[in-house]
Order: C-alpha cells, then structure tokens, then sequence
C-alpha cells in the first residue's frame, strides 16, 4: 500500500506580500519613466525645442520662396503660415491634385521643417466642401 505524505507551508504574512508587489510596481514605473526620458527622443522631436521667431520667419520666407519660384504653382499664388514650432501649413487653390501633391514634395525636399500641414484646396473637387463652411457659417451668425 503506498504512502501519501501532506506537508503544509507555513502561513506568510500577506501584508510583507502585498508590501513587496507595491514596492517593486513603485520601482518598476519609475525606472520605466527614467528610461523612456534618457533613451526616448530628443526634445525637438517631442515639441518642447525652443524655436524662436526668427528661425520661424526665415523657414516660412524659404518655404514661400520655394513655392514662388515654381513655375507650374507660381501662378496659384499659395500662401505659407507659421503653424507652430518647426511647423508651416501651405493654404491656397491649386487646379489639380497633382499640383497639391507637387507642393507639397517641393516643401518636404527643399525646407527643414518638423511637419508641413498641406490645406491646400482643389479648384473642382473642394468647392462644394468650402461652401458647405460658408452656409454653416452664415447659419451660426
């Protein structure tokens, strides 16, 4: 006939458990939260560079000039704002898709911005949305 031996364990504490688990939770976030902000990106990245006005007014002067110079969006007379930190927005009409998809490539490879915000409308396509923007507006007044 065979043997069945039961031990029991001996009863721990909950609270010194419970007091482990919170500790190493505390610990465990905070060495996550010195990680991330000694490895993660750099401040320009995360928006917190200090651009100064300036460096603003030279990136939208070369980014108006870039459009300007061009002879096929020349004419669309396209307009470059400030949006921002190391941010434009390009605000106009152009005749073709293509035209705002050209735009937008000329800014991406000539100017060194963080982000350029493409408004630009097209002449045919975007119409019916800008004066659905007017009646909604006229309606609010």
């Amino acid at each position: 006939m065979a043997r069945i031996a039961v031990r029991r364990a001996a009863a721990r504490s909950t609270t010194s458990t419970t007091g482990t688990m919170v500790l190493c939770l505390g610990l465990g976030a905070v060495l996550g939260y010195l990680l991330s902000r000694l490895s993660g990106p750099t401040p320009e990245f995360r928006g917190e560079s200090t651009g100064s006005p300036r460096e603003m007014s030279g990136l939208v002067r070369a980014a108006q000039a870039v459009l300007d110079d061009d002879v096929l969006l020349h004419d669309c007379h396209l307009q470059v704002l400030a949006a921002g930190v190391g941010r434009i927005e390009v605000h106009g009409w152009v005749p073709d898709r293509r035209s705002r998809a050209r735009a937008a490539h000329l800014l991406g490879d000539s100017v060194s911005a963080d982000a350029i915000i493409n408004c630009l409308l097209v002449r045919g396509e975007d119409e019916d949305f800008d004066m659905a923007d007017e009646i909604a507006g006229e309606q609010s007044a």
